[in-house]
């Protein structure tokens, strides 16, 4: 069970950052348009549509805008992706449909996963959705200043679509996109608000990361922790019971034997058979095993949950060592050997450390985001010798006090290091990996910067770390390295 929801889980993390990257591609995409940078409003809600269309896998994308008297919203570009055509001229009164426009002006996202009952969506039901085969709806409104001035829909065609997090932010972004390139039609303002375009594009993708706590992490842990707890206290109870009947099916073993010593050829045969001894000596033994098993699913559940646990809008006190032991408990499975290197070795010099004011959520990721890149920088290398130095058994793997100092490469390792000082405090994780180059480390914390392939990394996890270290918490997030020096970075966290 622990590996088929590993590998589950696995495998939609995998998915997730798969949608990231192309959600990442596509924003990329459109500030590089042509049409953006002459100002062609028509011909750039046409390129919306269509990558919207295709970066989503839905049927119909449109943009909407409201009337002047606000009467109505008229369809300005709708793309069709089965006949691959743009239309456009379609207009729905504002109070035909109340429901959908008070929703507008209330949610950020309509993510009606089933359009047909959603309360937000049914009044389309019989004139727009069931005539085109609409099951699944994802609008977003499009603000500009402090009024909606339009919407972004997406139709999922077909059988009925669940929405993930991602997809609702990234739409969203679309419709912050909208508003600032309409915002941006006076020819004399174009450079200059384009170049705002970017930035809160940029913005954008880092609130998406955030919210979906390292490539959507957040909401798959907590649905899995969810799902975990479900059946494991099940379990769990009736272990108990099993434990409590099976003492009793001994104990009545045990007196026919005492009464019945002689119980006959035929029942000798059956006990010699099914090896009776055997039986009653493994079978308390199988039940004690599965306790265990229990027992470290109910860990790891726990971990799952402190990892995912959302932030509110204030810092809230929390311990950072167990932040930190939830993400290495995440990242378990990627510290273990493989045909590349032997195992990871992880030292942890805990300092004492009070409980922080702080988004726990988001410092959570930070971890992830740095022990994850330790791990990728230790992947790979052929030169790991998985032996110990004379003399060196106590000095953690020959990963020095400061990682710019010498660092011989026996085992690969992680050391992570706290301490409080200062009223401030400070979180070092280091690694005896290849190290950073002078011309990389200038731009290790740039947005979209990444010297990993294409299918490795989105260049989002520094440049998200920093934000949250520096502009959240009034933090110092500083990489310290060197070529073939090992890498440290190093967290301080004022109190």
């Amino acid at each position: 069970m622990e590996i088929t929801v590993h590998n589950q889980a696995q495998a939609a993390v995998l998915s997730r950052k798969c949608h990231l990257r192309n959600h990442s591609r596509a924003l990329r995409k459109l500030v590089q348009s042509k049409a953006v940078g002459q100002g062609d409003l028509q011909a750039t809600f046409q390129d919306i549509t269509q990558l919207l269309s295709q970066t989503l896998d839905v049927g119909r994308v449109s943009i909407w805008l409201y009337t002047d008297d606000r009467a109505k919203i008229r369809c300005f570009d709708l793309y069709d992706r089965q006949t691959h055509c743009h239309s456009h001229g379609g207009e729905l009164s504002i109070t035909d449909y109340p429901a959908y426009f008070q929703a507008l002006q209330v949610e950020q996202v309509i993510a009606a996963h089933s359009a047909h009952t959603d309360p937000r969506t049914q009044e389309f039901s019989q004139s727009y959705l069931t005539p085109l085969g609409i099951q699944s709806l994802l609008d977003t409104p499009i603000w500009l200043g402090q009024k909606i001035i339009g919407v972004v829909c997406c139709e999922h065609l077909g059988a009925t679509r669940q929405w993930f997090l991602e997809e609702e932010v990234f739409v969203c972004s679309i419709s912050d996109f909208v508003s600032l390139v309409v915002g941006v039609c006076d020819r004399h303002q174009k450079k200059l608000q384009l170049r705002e375009t970017l930035q809160e594009l940029k913005r954008t993708q880092l609130q998406l990361v955030q919210s979906e706590k390292m490539s959507s992490l957040g909401q798959l842990v907590t649905g899995i922790a969810h799902e975990i707890n479900n059946p494991m206290g099940f379990i769990s109870t009736n272990l108990n019971y099993v434990a409590e009947y099976t003492q009793n099916l001994f104990h009545l073993l045990n007196l026919y034997q005492q009464i019945f010593p002689s119980p006959g050829a035929e029942i000798e045969r059956e006990i010699k058979a099914i090896d009776l001894e055997y039986i009653l000596e493994d079978l308390p033994k199988i039940i004690a095993s599965m306790k265990t098993g229990m027992e470290r699913i109910n860990t790891i559940s726990n971990s799952l949950r402190t990892f995912s646990r959302a932030d509110k809008d204030t810092k809230v006190s929390f311990d950072l060592h167990k932040g930190i032991d939830s993400t290495l408990l995440i990242l378990k499975h990627r510290l273990k050997a493989n045909e590349n290197r032997p195992a990871i070795k992880v030292i942890k010099a805990y300092g004492e450390l009070p409980w922080v004011e702080c988004y726990p959520g988001q410092l959570n990721q930070v971890f992830m985001n740095l022990i994850a890149n330790a791990i990728d920088a230790l992947e790979g290398l052929e030169s790991w010798q998985v032996r110990t130095l004379a003399g060196a058994e106590h000095r953690d793997d020959r990963i020095t006090d400061h990682p710019t100092k010498p660092t011989h490469r026996l085992m690969p390792t992680i050391r992570i290091q706290t301490e409080y000082t200062d009223n401030k405090v400070i979180i070092r994780i280091a690694d005896n990996g290849p190290g950073i180059s002078t011309e990389v480390k200038e731009h290790i914390f740039d947005y979209l910067f990444t010297t990993k392939p294409v299918d490795k990394g989105t260049g989002l996890g520094l440049s998200i770390s920093r934000q949250i270290v520096v502009e959240k918490h009034g933090g110092l997030l500083q990489c310290i390295s060197a070529p073939e020096q090992g890498t440290e970075f190093l967290i301080e966290i004022p109190i």
